[in-house]
């Protein structure tokens, strides 16, 4: 069960995160006008949605999943405090928001991390 639910995580993440990246990539306006809104250059959003690709082409690999997760959690974490000093609002910080907690839980529900002990004590 917690396979299942890993992984239907995971598919989450790649969907919001995946995605969202690939619009960057692609220059979509929408995603540009936002990256000016934050004060990011078009080139630099295109380098943070190349790395959340990636990130998320890892999440799919056991051997790179902790790395992946760990480099996401450090960009959505960064993009909470771009909105947060840009004063966005909360309409920018949910975004970013959504896939973090995804991500914590997947570190959490994946046994082989040993970030919780699976013995009781």
């Amino acid at each position: 069960m917690k396979t299942k639910i890993k992984w239907g995580i995971i598919a989450l993440i790649t969907l919001s995160v995946g995605l969202g990246g690939l619009f960057k990539l692609a220059r979509m306006e929408f995603f540009m006008k936002n990256a000016e809104v934050l004060h990011y250059s078009a080139e630099f959003a295109q380098v943070i949605g190349f790395f959340e690709v990636l990130a998320c082409v890892g999440l799919y690999f056991a051997k790179w999943r902790l790395f992946a997760l760990l480099g996401l959690c450090s960009i959505l974490l960064g993009a909470i405090g771009v909105s947060v000093g840009a004063q966005t609002g909360i309409d920018h910080l949910i975004g970013p928001t959504i896939p973090l907690i995804l991500c914590i839980l997947v570190l959490f529900l994946d046994n082989s991390y040993k970030l919780i002990r699976s013995d009781g004590k």
